[in-house]
């Protein structure tokens, strides 16, 4: 066992090195993929392979050369040292990770605690159908209604029209700037889809509103007008995060 160590010790030296490195690759590739357990095994095989060789060393370094009994030093010292900082870098990019999630749903808690304070509310509110009454289920000629924004922040680049629910069937569009908190104002969408050529039939339409808030969030309101007997009334309205 001597002689083989003394002839091959360069070798040995080599392949402890070469598992050091294997162990060092491995552990970061773990804290990539966020399982830093997985390097257990590998860092206890490694420090048994450097006990086993400090034992070796102990017991039979008179019958290993000068150089020899050097490189084995050498090279037990490097993978303890080595392995030691593995373990610290792992350590730290552990806590890195665990930071960096951290920081991100801070932002995203503060984003969402910002947005609440400043967010607009929209409501409509439909004051008036114009015909529609023609024939059963004509789309409404017109639709009046009034927007107020009761939320506290400024909407803006609103669009207003009436949602397809017919692909022949189409409405005018409205644009707004903005809309101030507290303000309150009237609009009417007509048709522009004539039906006295071609029938066309629908239970419902929806008024919608398309706006974003002052920090570039989309929002899309909606109020549903359906028809009742021989009226059009003003049904749910929803509001939602586009």
């Amino acid at each position: 066992m001597t002689e083989w160590m003394q002839a091959n010790s360069i070798w040995v030296a080599l392949g402890l090195t070469i598992l050091v490195a294997a162990y060092f690759i491995i552990a970061i590739v773990q804290v990539l993929r966020k399982k830093p357990s997985a390097t257990g095994p590998v860092g206890i095989i490694l420090l048994s392979v450097g006990l086993l060789l400090a034992i070796f060393l102990i017991f039979r370094a008179d019958e290993l050369e000068i150089t020899s009994l050097a490189q084995m030093i050498l090279t037990i010292g490097l993978l303890l040292i080595t392995a030691a900082y593995a373990g610290s870098a792992e350590k730290q990019a552990v806590a890195s990770v665990k930071m960096a999630e951290e920081m991100t749903e801070q932002n995203k808690t503060l984003k969402e605690t910002v947005s609440v304070s400043i967010r607009p509310s929209i409501s409509i509110n439909l004051t008036r159908t114009e015909g529609g009454t023609t024939y059963p289920f004509e789309p409404p000629v017109a639709l009046s209604f009034r927007l107020q924004n009761k939320g506290k922040g400024t909407a803006n680049n609103l669009i207003m029209t009436c949602e397809k629910q017919n692909k022949e069937l189409e409405y005018s569009i409205i644009e707004l700037p903005y809309l101030n908190v507290g303000d309150e104002r009237g609009f009417s969408i007509r048709r522009i889809t004539d039906v006295s050529a071609q029938e066309i039939r629908v239970a419902y339409v929806i008024l919608e509103v398309l706006y974003n808030d002052d920090l570039g969030e989309d929002w899309h309101v909606t109020l549903e007008v359906y028809k009742d007997d021989k009226s059009w009334k003003a049904g749910e309205t929803t509001c939602e995060r586009l």
